[in-house]
């Protein structure tokens, strides 16, 4: 569950991974998911660990996510980066009721804007399951249905393309 090293050279696995040599980022972002979102991603460019928790308050519909994924960094210079990204998120609203997961792969082209600052934004390829008793009711199903260019794989399973932008604290 939690790998600790004092030197991190190659991949760390778990849910958190603390180096001395790694790294240990905090995230506040949004998306087309949930407005208001934070992310911690532990480990190095090799790998990274995400856990990460947000809420949407628009659209008058109220919803939780709260998700875990794996990161690698391909590092152009000292400024900019690319964060390849694979997660799954869990949406609840309502209680437990109508269990919603949503699996994202994100491209997210990071700008360093100082040694303790940086800034990110990029696409990334959403597939939504619910796994819910009645499929098309709650609020999440309705936000789902309104995403423009949804690709429709039957009454549980959509897709569209999607985006990320925020702050990281490095």
């Amino acid at each position: 569950m939690v790998n600790i090293a004092d030197t991190l050279d190659g991949y760390g696995i778990g849910l958190l991974n603390i180096s001395r040599n790694g790294y240990a980022k905090i995230e506040v972002y949004t998306n087309e998911i949930a407005t208001t979102n934070i992310a911690f991603k532990s480990g190095n460019a090799k790998l990274y660990s995400i856990i990460s928790g947000g809420v949407n308050f628009t659209d008058k519909h109220v919803y939780y996510s709260a998700g875990f994924g794996l990161g690698h960094d391909f590092i152009f210079n000292n400024n900019m980066s690319l964060s390849a990204e694979g997660s799954t998120h869990l949406l609840l609203a309502k209680g437990w009721k109508n269990q919603n997961q949503i699996n994202r792969v994100s491209a997210l082209l990071n700008f360093r804007a100082g040694s303790k600052i940086s800034f990110f934004a990029g696409p990334s390829f959403n597939v939504y399951t619910n796994y819910g008793r009645h499929a098309g009711d709650s609020d999440i199903q309705q936000i789902i249905k309104s995403k423009p260019g949804l690709i429709d794989w039957g009454n549980r399973t959509k897709g569209w393309i999607g985006w990320s932008a925020g702050i990281t604290i490095l």
